[in-house]
């Protein structure tokens, strides 16, 4: 049997064709449309004042825009482009080697479907810092290229992260059949969802893991520096730069920081235990994540707001209420994992936690188990972490003012995103634990809010 057909024929994980997002048809409009999407955005913000309607409305006037800049990035402006590929390819360069190179914490990975339990190197934390020191260094100190680059390369980065990440998307379903890293690899049967959702669970070349590197960095490990650049910008068209940006590069680079200094409990996600490496990941990493997340910023380069006393200190209140709740439900979980995996036990608030033992099926047959925690906030509400992201979300958008909708971009995709992740995971818990998972909903009513949802 071929290594594609042994594929296919494996039912006990993986993704039908006719699953997620539409299936084949589905998957293939959205790598289609979704890079006109970020275009849209930056569009907005480059020739409508950052008026998402009225970007809309002067349809005809956006197309000629957007194909006179893509004349002049790509066809008659190669020098542009050729720029902008250094700029990307030197940034680029650096996070591999600070990934490969630096001192590393190695902790081994849940086990997979196939039963592996692989070492990842994390040392995401000293990488952000050597990133953003060497960025600070460059531009202020030395003066080899001014601080707001990535500003002004902006529209001809775009371009370069989206053709690299096509190929980064072509090149990770062709090693999936080619030289696949393991056997924890299943295709669906079409090509289109394949290429949309990955084939490969864990690709790697050797020590350099796909999925941690590009699900960290580049791309938020390139976010705090495009805010900066965002804030640089700001201040050479103003001679200042205003509260609510700082308060936007100061939110933001605290959740990134988090990120990093926990990237060990990050193993532990649906995104490296769950989702193959496809184009959601190789595009989405590098492509979505760094232009649509970092919206507020480039918002408030051309719309500066200074924010008022009462205002700073409502949403500095605000920001590091849903950093704590983010991070202390987080840390429940995280805490006791840890400690049931060392035979002891794990108290909360001073009382011991309790949990529902629920029982499943691994791939060879074998009955496994899982604890579900139903003491302290994971008591609340099943997912509660989420509620923190909510109100982080929001308090990142609030200092841009509330004059446009293009800053409030985040917080309607982080809600969508998140209730999706939430369906997701009731569907894959009921089918995972079954009546086990039944009895957890009745411990745990709610889904997101206490006594709301």
């Amino acid at each position: 049997m071929d290594q594609k057909s042994k594929m296919k024929g494996e039912k006990d994980w993986g993704r039908p064709a006719g699953g997620e997002c539409g299936g084949t048809v589905g998957t293939v409009l959205f790598m289609s449309v979704v890079p006109f999407v970020v275009g849209y955005f930056w569009l907005a913000c480059d020739k409508f004042d950052c008026q998402v309607t009225e970007t809309a409305i002067q349809w005809e006037k956006a197309i000629k825009y957007l194909m006179d800049a893509l004349d002049q990035e790509v066809l008659t402006g190669f020098a542009r482009i050729w720029n902008a590929f250094k700029i990307w390819g030197i940034w680029f360069a650096l996070q591999v080697l600070l990934f490969l190179v630096l001192p590393a914490k190695t902790t081994l990975g849940a086990p997979t479907p196939k039963g592996h339990r692989l070492p990842y190197k994390c040392n995401g934390f000293l990488a952000l810092l050597v990133s953003n020191i060497a960025y600070a260094v460059c531009s202020f100190y030395l003066e080899f290229f001014p601080a707001s680059i990535v500003y002004d390369n902006w529209g001809s980065l775009l371009v370069v992260v989206n053709i690299f990440s096509f190929f980064l998307t072509g090149f990770a379903y062709f090693k999936a059949f080619v030289f696949p890293t393991n056997d924890d690899i299943k295709s669906s049967g079409s090509f289109g969802y394949d290429l949309f959702w990955g084939v490969e669970l864990n690709p790697r070349i050797g020590p350099f893991d796909f999925k941690l590197f590009f699900n960290g960095r580049p791309g938020i490990a390139g976010w705090s520096v495009i805010n900066l650049s965002f804030a640089a910008a700001q201040y050479r068209n103003y001679g200042y730069v205003t509260n609510s940006m700082v308060l936007v590069n100061v939110f933001e680079l605290v959740y990134i920081l988090d990120f990093f200094y926990n990237e060990t409990w990050y193993l532990a996600t649906l995104d490296i235990m769950l989702d193959h490496f496809g184009f959601y990941y190789a595009w989405g990493d590098n492509v979505w994540l760094p232009w649509m997340y970092s919206l507020q910023g480039l918002f408030l380069v051309t719309h500066p707001v200074q924010l008022s006393a009462p205002l700073v200190a409502a949403f500095v209140a605000l920001n590091f209420f849903a950093y704590y709740v983010f991070r202390a439900v987080n840390n429940q979980k995280r805490y006791f994992r840890e400690s049931d995996a060392q035979g002891k036990p794990y108290f909360i608030h001073g009382k011991k936690a309790e949990y529902i033992t629920a029982h499943y099926k691994k791939p060879d047959g074998t009955t496994a188990e899982s604890k579900l925690l139903v003491s302290g906030f994971w008591g609340l509400a099943r997912h509660f972490n989420y509620f923190g992201d909510l109100c982080m979300a929001l308090a990142w958008c609030l200092p841009t003012g509330f004059t446009h909708l293009l800053p409030y971009f985040y917080i309607v995709y982080m809600t969508a995103l998140l209730l999706h992740r939430l369906h997701r995971d009731q569907l894959r818990c009921s089918s995972k634990y079954g009546q086990d998972w039944v009895k957890y909903c009745k411990r745990v009513p709610y889904k997101l809010i206490p006594y709301v949802w």
